[in-house]
């Protein structure tokens, strides 16, 4: 079990406790070693479809609080988590920053394009929950859940940079061989988190069902079909998504991820088909055309100076006014000329 960096840091957070629950409304309360409650994020920047803990299930998760008053999250925690992401995001890790001081939800966008502008991780000002005994009442504050949603550890300060590195390289390696108690669900796990690989995890579970599942080790067997259920439910409709809020691009490696994780499954790949063909129409193409040229600009940030990508976005945004992505530009350029207050 992994808890408080240190004495001291847990009596701060508890004498600090009530502050939460006059600010921070009614959120569900989550303890050590017990799986956290499902909550849906009603905005998650950089969301690849999945936009609740339940959906986060088979990948560890660092839920990071931070704020723009606070220069540790600034020059040290939140560039910490930025970098974890960078590093593992591709072995299954979930790093979401919560902003934690107020900010209006709409600042964020900018706020993080101007300070953190080659961060991918996902994003918010909804604190998912609180912690019994334990906060978040001050930042930089850090929680880790397990592959299944428990939540196994939280602190301040140093724990984010300590303590739950090694509680995620942990749990990134259950990631890739998978967990539980019935060996067909283990095995399952192993296929569609590990490996995105979900026809050949259904058809594990499905051969399983037919010889029959010792009773001792259904809840852990239906636990994994749930999560078979959930991952294939979000590939579906994590392209509609992507496209509705302008991003194309994205959409278009769902897609063809989906297209990739369904592949031995007739019905799937069918679907998989049609959902690879909406970027095809003509609307969608275009769109993803546009799309392509917002990405090279905003990969230029933090590196060409920041009038010429303000002028080149506002550029954009008006040689194709009325789409959704020369919406996301205008923002974007608006989003960069702002001021950040700390």
């Amino acid at each position: 079990m992994i808890r408080a960096s240190s004495p001291a840091a847990l009596v701060v957070v508890a004498a600090l406790l009530w502050t939460c629950a006059s600010t921070c409304g009614a959120q569900q309360t989550a303890q050590v070693d017990q799986i956290v409650s499902e909550y849906a994020f009603k905005t998650l920047l950089h969301h690849d479809g999945r936009k609740s803990l339940e959906e986060f299930r088979g990948s560890p998760v660092l839920v990071h609080w931070w704020g723009p008053g606070s220069q540790t999250c600034l020059a040290v925690s939140v560039p910490h988590v930025i970098d974890m992401h960078r590093k593992h995001a591709k072995d299954g890790l979930v790093c979401i920053l919560v902003e934690w001081q107020k900010m209006p939800p709409g600042d964020l966008p900018g706020f993080l394009l101007r300070e953190f502008p080659k961060s991918r991780c996902f994003a918010t000002t909804e604190t998912p929950f609180r912690i019994e005994g334990g906060g978040p009442d001050q930042v930089p504050f850090t929680a880790v859940l397990g592959v299944d949603g428990t939540l196994l550890g939280y602190g301040v300060t140093d724990f984010v940079v300590t303590q739950c590195d090694q509680a995620l390289v942990a749990e990134l390696k259950k990631t890739k061989s998978g967990w539980g108690r019935s060996p067909d669900a283990i095995k399952a796990r192993a296929l569609m988190h590990g490996k995105a690989k979900y026809a050949e995890a259904g058809a594990v579970l499905k051969a399983a069902e037919k010889r029959g599942v010792p009773p001792e080790v259904r809840d852990d067997f239906d636990g994994a079909r749930r999560e078979l259920e959930t991952k294939l439910a979000v590939g579906k409709r994590a392209v509609d998504d992507l496209m509705k809020e302008g991003r194309y691009v994205d959409a278009r490696r769902a897609a063809l991820a989906f297209q990739t994780s369904v592949k031995g499954d007739a019905e799937l790949e069918k679907q998989a088909v049609e959902l690879v063909a909406k970027l095809a129409e003509p609307t969608a193409a275009a769109e993803l055309k546009v799309d392509e040229a917002l990405q090279k600009l905003l990969d230029r940030v933090g590196v060409a100076p920041r009038n010429e990508i303000v002028s080149a976005l506002e550029d954009l945004a008006k040689k194709n006014d009325g789409g959704k992505v020369a919406v996301r530009a205008k923002a974007c350029a608006a989003g960069l000329t702002a001021t950040t207050k700390k």
